[in-house]
């Protein structure tokens, strides 16, 4: 199963599990002993796509679990494809894998400047982040 959070015009997003859902891991660590991790893949979206979709992984599917995330730019035009943003993103028992829709702008300026914003990971309630940073790469293509 994947969760998926859509995130809005918000500047702030977070959701909440259901309420028969609790928000900490049965367990710190796998089905093998080893610490459950967190990471974030890199994205590469043209600005005309409408969204990105950031995957975040876990290392297990057992137990829920949340963790934070933010979003900000690293190199952007005057007019950002992407806003700031950041919110929490909920792992429900039997996932491994959480994907946070991004929406994207195109900012139709002629600037000819593909845009880096970078994707943060932070406070898993249960185990470690191994890769916590990530960017997504908005290509201009006006």
């Amino acid at each position: 199963m994947v969760g998926v959070l859509s995130v809005g015009s918000m500047t702030t997003a977070q959701t909440t599990p259901p309420p028969d859902t609790n928000v900490t891991c049965e367990a710190n660590v796998d089905e093998n002993g080893n610490e459950v991790e967190y990471s974030v893949k890199c994205v590469m979206v043209k600005e005309d796509a409408g969204q990105a979709m950031v995957v975040i992984t876990r290392t297990t599917n057992k137990g829920v679990a949340r963790l934070d995330y933010c979003i900000n730019p690293k190199r952007a035009a005057n007019f950002l494809a992407i806003q700031k943003l950041k919110g929490r993103v909920f792992f429900k028992d039997g996932e491994m894998t959480a994907t946070i829709k991004v929406p994207v702008k195109n900012n139709n300026l002629k600037a000819r400047i593909d845009e880096v914003h970078i994707v943060e990971i932070s406070k898993p309630t249960t185990g470690k982040v191994k890769k916590g940073k990530a960017e997504i790469v908005v290509l201009d293509d006006d």
